[in-house]
């Protein structure tokens, strides 16, 4: 065993020089080792998924695919289309993005994804999302609407929302629970609350809304989280 493992070293060792790729034999090794290209997308694999690095591309509408090369994409990276990030490629190309459309199955939106996308004006988000990361819309100055996934999701901070220009938030049918203190640090006025939602948590809206648009019955947990000046609009044959 001994000489076996000697000997496999010194081949290792010696195959850059022989010019033998021993990618085959440990795929996996060598897949997790650096970056990735595939058309206008750079990506990391890890564990067998994908994560979404960069994009190279010059198009001003963007389609972040589920598969690159056979795998599946779980996660969108740390500042992946914002510009200003560290050692992102095609800085002045990002300023240029209008809208971005992220197929169903990615589960992960890390932190300052968006953030100085400055001509910005749409993110179409599937019902996959579980995590969304901090600041991802900070300093999009063209980005004032936004709907958010049909599904409950978990965020890393009150700051989600943080130094972004977004006065409107639609809540999609299929998501039973508005999250604590969403808004926080926000300039949002505006929710459309769908029929689905039976849990609003404590400060969920805190101090920023100022108008809700009920779809269907308000919950129980509403009131508490609402400041006296709030107005509602109940749309037609809402329960409410």
């Amino acid at each position: 065993m001994l000489s076996f493992i000697l000997i496999l070293t010194l081949i290792i060792s010696v195959s850059p020089a022989t010019g033998i790729d021993f990618s085959d034999i440990f795929p996996a090794a060598y897949a997790e080792e650096a970056a990735l290209t595939h058309g206008d997308f750079e990506y990391t694999v890890s564990n067998g998924v994908v994560e979404i690095t960069d994009w190279l591309g010059e198009d001003t509408t963007v389609y972040v695919p589920y598969e690159l090369d056979g795998l599946y994409v779980t996660s969108i990276g740390n500042g992946c289309f914002n510009p200003k990030y560290t050692d992102k490629k095609n800085s002045e190309n990002k300023k240029n993005i209008q809208k971005i459309v992220i197929a169903e199955g990615i589960q992960k939106v890390r932190d300052s994804v968006f953030a100085n996308c400055e001509s910005l004006e749409e993110i179409v988000f599937p019902n996959s999302i579980t995590y969304l990361g901090s600041r991802l819309f900070a300093r999009c100055p063209m980005l004032k609407e936004l709907t958010l996934p049909g599904s409950d999701f978990s965020y890393q901070s009150s700051f989600l929302f943080s130094d972004s220009s977004i006065e409107k938030i639609n809540f999609s049918e299929g998501m039973t629970k508005i999250p604590a203190s969403l808004l926080n640090n926000s300039n949002v006025k505006t929710v459309t609350i769908p029929s689905s939602v039976k849990t609003i948590d404590a400060k969920a809206f805190y101090y920023t809304v100022e108008t809700v648009v009920v779809d269907g019955a308000l919950p129980l947990a509403f009131y508490p989280n609402c400041v006296e000046s709030l107005q509602f609009m109940l749309r037609k044959n809402s329960r409410s």
